[in-house]
């Protein structure tokens, strides 16, 4: 499954708005006025290489987070870019040749927007001066601070950058999609909740039933690669526990009992580790934090949206219990996230 880690804040809110509005009429000022649907446009945490890329499988334009900052112009005309890629998918030779520059250049998108690598060095180096002079504004020293004030502002006010990177926001991913969620996907999305300090809700929207997890980028990175790990690992074991037993280990209540006492054990192995409590009450901060920051930047824009609980109804076997709390509590996850960084590319 290919998950997107997307952000939501009030300025990258409002600038999806923007920038949508303006890739409809680019659209409907080209020759490709035909098209009514287009991609919907996401922030999101992608490679630090990448500024923008077409997501075929979800059918998302995606842009890179640390453009939210960024002068308008340029967030759009990579937007435009992924656009041309939506428009040209079926059409190409290669990704970036002679039939795609042209429909980038018919859309309206400016010289160089139309390769696959483009240079915003200036913007960035403005953007980290800006950076380090906030950090001098905050200075003690009352005239450096000023000083520091006023180049800030002049700077932002020339080239058009935002200097506030801090507001709030918070970073959503879709963990899981069907018609209905099943009680053992409930408990691995509790594990996995215990473990990072995210929130997760039920999305009824739009047909399926979602389960969405929202924290911090770092938070949802883990959070991702927890949810598949621990479904293949867990699932691996209950094969095995059917298996020994076919006639006493059988139905759903097998997984639901196994899921259920894992869960049990990695909340029981918390407490008992040191500093456990201090642990504990960190990440029930923390998801207290990132439930606020959904309801302000992501929930209050959508109706039909809930926590998630698991049915009081659900059946668990009282003997793969047992074996998933022996499991939990011996549990090991291998390190499965990487990093690095390149040029700056738009995909």
């Amino acid at each position: 499954m290919n998950r997107v880690i997307s952000v939501y804040s009030g300025k990258s809110n409002q600038l999806r708005i923007k920038i949508k509005e303006k890739l409809i009429k680019s659209l409907e000022n080209s020759q490709y006025n035909y098209i009514k649907n287009i991609p919907n446009v996401l922030f999101c945490g992608i490679k630090d290489s990448t500024l923008g890329q077409y997501d075929v499988e979800n059918n998302l334009i995606l842009l890179n987070s640390k453009l939210i900052n960024y002068d308008f112009e340029i967030i759009f005309n990579v937007a435009l870019h992924e656009l041309a890629h939506y428009i040209t998918i079926n059409h190409v030779s290669s990704p970036h040749d002679e039939l795609f520059k042209e429909v980038c250049t018919n859309l309206g998108a400016k010289d160089g927007f139309e390769n696959a690598k483009i240079n915003i060095t200036k913007q960035e180096k403005l953007i980290d001066k800006i950076s380090k002079l906030q950090a001098l504004a905050a200075s003690p020293f009352t005239e450096e601070g000023m000083s520091a004030l006023l180049k800030i502002s002049e700077l932002t006010a020339k080239y058009n950058i935002n200097e506030s990177c801090d507001e709030d926001e918070i970073y959503m991913v879709k963990l899981y999609e069907a018609k209905k969620i099943s009680t053992k996907q409930n408990l691995l999305a509790r594990i996995v909740k215990e473990l990072t300090g995210v929130v997760i809700i039920k999305d009824h929207m739009e047909g399926n039933i979602k389960l969405l997890a929202f924290g911090s980028f770092e938070e949802l990175q883990v959070a991702d690669y927890l949810y598949d790990i621990l479904y293949y690992k867990i699932e691996k074991e209950i094969e095995k526990l059917k298996k020994s037993n076919p006639n006493h280990y059988k139905g759903v209540s097998v997984a639901n009992g196994f899921y259920l006492g894992v869960l049990n054990s990695i909340k029981l192995k918390q407490k008992q580790q040191k500093d456990g409590a201090e642990i504990s009450k960190a990440l029930v901060l923390r998801c207290e934090d990132n439930n606020l920051k959904a309801t302000k930047l992501y929930y209050s824009q959508y109706k039909n949206v809930r926590s998630y609980k698991v049915k009081s109804n659900a059946k668990f076997n009282s003997s793969s219990y047992n074996q998933g709390n022996e499991y939990g509590s011996n549990l090991e996850i291998e390190r499965g996230l990487s990093s690095g960084k390149s040029k700056l590319l738009l995909e």
